[in-house]
């Protein structure tokens, strides 16, 4: 499994957004990778959550490509300001 990081931000923001996205599908997401942040074992997660181990990868890998793509976007915000002239 995808062993992921989580900073108090994010922590607190799962926690939140798990109760009160307007999207249950997403409370769902966000729940599950709550869960994960808590360090609860992936079978114990899929039972909680009532979903699969292969949809837990799947929200695994979509939050860590969130976040590596969040990593990215100060470089790209300077690689466009250095080429408007």
């Amino acid at each position: 499994m995808i062993n992921l990081e989580f900073t108090e931000e994010e922590k607190n923001s799962l926690y939140y957004e798990r109760f009160h996205h307007p999207h249950p599908r997403v409370q769902l997401k966000m729940e599950v990778l709550w869960l994960k942040s808590q360090k609860i074992p992936h079978q114990k997660i899929c039972q909680l959550a009532g979903i699969s181990p292969n949809t837990l990868l799947t929200y695994s890998s979509f939050h860590q490509n969130e976040v590596w793509a969040r990593g990215l976007n100060p470089l790209l915000a300077k690689l466009v300001d250095t080429s408007v002239t």
